[in-house]
């Protein structure tokens, strides 16, 4: 409730700094005083993300990811992530954009990078290896696109996903960069 639009925030200089711009519309927020578990660091800035249930659609956590003062980066090392209420997905784009197709990735730093350094549209941020494990098939979505991040987790769980999304009857494909994940590929073309 505290959370305000990210535009002239440390969210949009931590984005930029990562080769990235705010979606229009995205369920992504600014929270200049965070809580956060004493035992692994101070309250501080975040960008916090609405996260819903894949299925319903309905509310169920927020995403938090806990910045440096100054945006340029992630703050809490380990920990600079922690997930409040049920882990959901974060819508990127509104719903109506999603029609017969979708793309999934972990982050959302990654979810936007496939969407705007390489013109895929619509996607949807997983939130983790996990999650995509776990992603369920949608009615009305023919085909699935998985981003997977290039590590034995995230390979496995695009894996498993676009194994659950065929027996459905559903296109499913994975695509994964040759290093890390697709926001690493964005960054190092701008280096």
């Amino acid at each position: 409730r505290d959370a305000v639009p990210p535009q002239g925030t440390v969210v949009a200089e931590y984005l930029h700094a990562r080769g990235l711009h705010l979606e229009p519309g995205a369920p992504i927020r600014f929270h200049p005083q965070a809580w956060r578990n004493a035992r692994f660091g101070p309250c501080g800035p975040a960008m916090v993300a609405l996260m819903s249930d894949p299925a319903t659609g309905e509310p169920c956590g927020v995403h938090v990811t806990y910045l440096r003062e100054d945006g340029g980066g992630k703050a809490g090392g380990e920990r600079a992530k922690i997930m409040l209420g049920n882990a959901g997905c974060i819508r990127l784009v509104p719903n109506e954009d999603v029609t017969t197709g979708l793309g999934i990735a972990e982050g959302i730093e990654t979810s936007l990078a496939v969407m705007q350094g390489f013109g895929w549209r619509p996607v949807w941020a997983a939130t983790s290896a996990g999650a995509i494990r776990r992603f369920p098939t949608l009615p009305g979505i023919e085909a699935l696109t998985i981003f997977a991040d290039q590590d034995g987790a995230g390979i496995q769980a695009a894996r498993v996903c676009a194994a659950r999304w065929a027996t459905a009857g559903r296109e499913a494909r994975i695509c994964r960069p040759p290093a890390g994940d697709f926001n690493d590929m964005i960054r190092e073309r701008a280096a």
